[in-house]
């Protein structure tokens, strides 16, 4: 169970990278009004073009990846009692797990600037909560098989969401009975070609 957690991690850093490089938050030019209004529409920072198209490559290979495992292993005996009935989806494990990080990120940005500000003299981060919330949206937005929007996630933001069986100790990966890999990016690029040219 610790090397597919290990490797979940993998693809949500890679899935993440935006929210976790500082040049996100940074404004790329002068004019701080524009700046802000660039920023919000078309997320204008100062990731260069060639560092975004990698990081683009790198969140399209990460749900490739897990949508691949999903395809192959599902956890099995996820409550440690030995009931081969039960089950846990990798995407499933994969949505509460990506979840869980953004609102470990979420709040931490969140007790560090209360800390700061009770300091005389404080020394803030570069990002503010709002824009940790955008980015955190955008990121979450492009996983298909999370259902619930990240804004409804942080409205809750409670203990009620760190599920106990989150991570079982007894949990391990086995492959399915019987896979059929088709590559979750496939079907939508084959119905567009379809709408296009019918």
């Amino acid at each position: 169970m610790r090397g597919l957690l290990d490797l979940l991690t993998l693809c949500n850093m890679g899935i993440l990278f935006n929210v976790l490089d500082r040049r996100t938050y940074a404004q790329a030019g002068v004019n701080a009004y524009l700046d802000v209004l660039r920023n919000v529409k078309y997320d204008y920072n100062e990731i260069s073009q060639e560092d975004r198209r990698k990081y683009v490559y790198a969140r399209g290979l990460s749900l490739e990846l897990v949508h691949w495992l999903d395809s192959r292993f599902i956890v099995a005996d996820v409550e440690g009692n030995a009931n081969p009935e039960e089950r846990l989806e990798i995407r499933d494990l994969h949505a509460q797990y990506i979840t869980r990080q953004g609102l470990t990120i979420f709040q931490y940005l969140e007790m560090w600037i209360a800390e700061e500000k009770k300091k005389e003299d404080p020394h803030l981060p570069i990002v503010d909560m709002d824009s940790l919330e955008t980015q955190l949206g955008w990121a979450m937005d492009k996983i298909p098989w999370i259902d619930t929007s990240w804004h409804d996630t942080l409205k809750e933001n409670t203990e009620s969401f760190y599920f106990d069986s989150l991570y079982p100790v007894s949990g391990h990966p086995l492959p399915r009975d019987q896979s059929q890999y088709l590559r979750w990016s496939e079907p939508q690029i084959f119905s567009s070609f379809i709408i296009i040219h019918s």
